[in-house]
């Protein structure tokens, strides 16, 4: 298991350092994807599995090559973007759609902020100052994410001219270079 974790340790140097990509990912996603079969409950927790997704589709969305060039790299696959954005729309809105399911009534009179900060399995230091907010900061925030995790993802779904027209700029089409130039 040590060994295995400083491979990984070692790989991920690598891949910052822009080596190989592909065979470097797709060697982080199965060591990854061995400690979570091994760990088994201890490591089949939402986070989980969402690493190993998000690993899978890395491999589709890195540059090709031993030491690849952004700046020369060909344009990412359109599919491997839209796959990207679809597990995040996957992610949020069933964070969203599991809290309402769940029955739990604290979530249905958006009270369950106000004791999340003290019971969430990895506080932050700001948990303690949030804990100690009022009431209905809590319900604010409840409804807020809600609208997060419920409405928002589908922003995912809309068109770029779409999204880019509702913050006042015009659509373009991607350039010849891949990338979309900002027409003002």
């Amino acid at each position: 298991m040590t060994a295995l974790c400083w491979l990984g340790a070692f790989l991920a140097g690598v891949l910052v350092v822009g080596v190989a990509p592909i065979p470097v990912l797709i060697t982080l996603w199965v060591l990854y994807l061995s400690l979570t079969v091994a760990g088994q409950m201890f490591l089949g927790y939402q986070w989980d599995t969402l690493l190993l997704e998000t690993g899978f589709l890395t491999v589709l969305y890195a540059p090709r090559g031993l030491r690849p060039k952004l700046a020369t790299a060909p344009p990412t696959p359109v599919l491997a973007r839209w796959l990207i954005w679809l597990l995040l729309f996957r992610l949020m809105f069933l964070s969203g759609v599991t809290k309402i399911a769940s029955g739990d009534p604290s979530w249905a009179d958006w009270s369950a902020l106000t004791f999340h900060y003290e019971t969430q399995p990895l506080p932050l230091w700001s948990g303690w100052y949030l804990h100690q907010m009022p009431v209905w900061f809590h319900g604010l925030s409840a409804g807020g994410m809600f609208v997060v995790e419920l409405l928002l993802p589908w922003a995912v779904l809309t068109p770029p001219f779409l999204a880019r027209r509702a913050v006042g700029r015009d659509y373009r089409p991607p350039a010849a270079s891949g990338g979309y130039r900002n027409h003002g």
